[in-house]
């Protein structure tokens, strides 16, 4: 059955539960297990939702124009989640073949060659080629713009979960995920660092020691922070 861009499969299904609230008791029930793809899905390899129908209950009877109808309602009342869903099964496998392509790409060049096709012929960004895992190419990266990418991570990481105002980030974490070896490249330190003074709205404080970025931000750029308990702490920049 196709129904608004949906695949939809339905299997005969025995022994569904259901609460009798009138006698307080369980039912075991016919009924119906649906499955919910994308119309596109010819394989069926990508389940956007299930759902079950017993009879009694959800449906009345097995009848295939009783199943359909059902099905209509369900897909229905759930349109936005499933499409929701959708969205994002459809956007990670679009990532999956990217990811498959760029490893082939990879097999076939390397070093310079590489990125250069990377990012002037597919048009990836630094980022991006660092997230399908080519950090062996970070030495050809825009260094400037590197760093802002990297203070703009811990600028989000560090509002989105701490619940003092204050988050750290070792060299080490930071080198893990961007491939930069900060501990031996000061001048990378001294630029992100630069970045992140450009954000003086957020940060009311930055610590740069040996080994870590200690940041201090404003209270309400920080979500998950108690704010009746640091009430007397700035929530804004000084004017």
């Amino acid at each position: 059955m196709i129904y608004r861009g949906y695949n939809i499969r339905t299997v005969d299904a025995l022994d569904l539960q259901r609460h009798n609230y009138n006698e307080h008791k369980t039912d075991f029930c016919d009924g119906v297990y649906v499955e919910l793809y994308d119309q596109a899905d010819d394989g069926l390899t990508e389940r956007i939702g299930d759902t079950t129908f017993a009879v009694g209950y959800e449906i009345p009877d097995l009848r295939e124009e009783t199943i359909e109808k059902a099905i209509r309602e369900y897909v229905d009342d759930h349109i936005l989640g499933l499409d929701c869903v959708r969205n994002e099964v459809i956007a990670e496998r679009k990532n999956h073949l990217v990811g498959r392509l760029v490893s082939w790409i990879g097999e076939e060049e390397s070093g310079k060659e590489l990125y250069n096709t990377l990012s002037e012929y597919i048009g990836m960004t630094d980022d991006e080629i660092r997230q399908c895992g080519f950090k062996s190419l970070v030495p050809y990266f825009d260094r400037e713009a590197y760093a802002q990418t990297i203070a703009e991570h811990m600028i989000f990481v560090g509002t989105d979960n701490t619940t003092t105002g204050n988050w750290h980030f070792t060299f080490e974490e930071i080198g893990e995920r961007f491939g930069v070896n900060l501990s031996e490249d000061t001048e990378m330190v001294d630029m992100i660092t630069e970045e992140l003074y450009k954000k003086a709205d957020i940060l009311s404080e930055i610590g740069v020691y040996c080994d870590e970025f200690d940041l201090t931000f404003y209270l309400n750029y920080c979500p998950y922070v108690d704010k009746e308990e640091f009430e007397d702490v700035a929530y804004d920049q000084q004017i």
